[in-house]
């Protein structure tokens, strides 16, 4: 009889000390996911589409000169921090810019990009360090402007009359050295899926081209 009892009293005992390692270990597994998750400094997000700004317009402009490409630059951003902080902040709380200021002749460049981080979290990786920027001197041309209608349909017996424009000249302003090569404009009027058959006015883009 006794030795029943102590057999019981000893799987009893055992079954006791299990149940508190079994609580410390759920409780360590709660805090590893809350450091992992919440917590760690070393937690990455990667915010998309981040707009860069160009500075140091003015500088430049003091030198007669202009930025003619690179104005709708997207890039992707990824940042390190707690979670809980990350989850505070959007893409308009991150700053990418391309300073070029420095800059006193005319070429294509690449320019490097700084980043700028909210508070508690750090710049680790971003899609594109450099910025591909055409930059030259703004100038304004005058150019002839001819009128024309294309794929047009006349019915039997009606001739096409004069092509004429409200205005015989444009300006146009842009880079140095692409406008050198413009020789005249051009106001296209695409007719395919009309049939003229009387006078008509009509409102078209402006191409330009070149000598050739």
């Amino acid at each position: 009889m006794t030795g029943e009892n102590k057999t019981k009293k000893v799987s009893f005992v055992k079954r006791f000390n299990l149940i508190p390692k079994i609580i410390c270990l759920l409780a360590a597994f709660v805090i590893w996911i809350y450091v992992m998750e919440v917590d760690s400094p070393d937690y990455e997000e990667t915010f998309d589409d981040v707009p860069v700004t160009i500075v140091g317009l003015t500088e430049l402009d003091g030198n007669n000169l202009s930025v003619f490409s690179g104005h709708d630059t997207l890039v992707d951003v990824t940042v390190k921090g707690q979670k809980s902080v990350i989850a505070k902040n959007s893409v308009s709380d991150i700053t990418v810019t391309a300073d070029v200021s420095k800059i006193t002749d005319a070429g294509s460049y690449d320019v490097s990009l700084d980043f700028d981080m909210p508070s508690g979290l750090t710049f680790s990786d971003a899609s594109v360090s450099e910025l591909k920027l055409f930059i030259d001197r703004r100038t304004s041309v005058n150019l002839d402007l001819k009128p024309q209608i294309s794929s047009y349909q006349i019915p039997s017996g009606c001739e096409l009359g004069e092509i004429t424009c409200d205005t015989q000249t444009v300006t146009v302003t842009g880079a140095e050295t692409v406008l050198r090569n413009i020789s005249y404009a051009v106001a296209d009027a695409n007719m395919a899926d009309k049939n003229l058959k009387e006078s008509f006015t009509t409102e078209e883009a402006i191409s330009l081209y070149d000598a050739a």
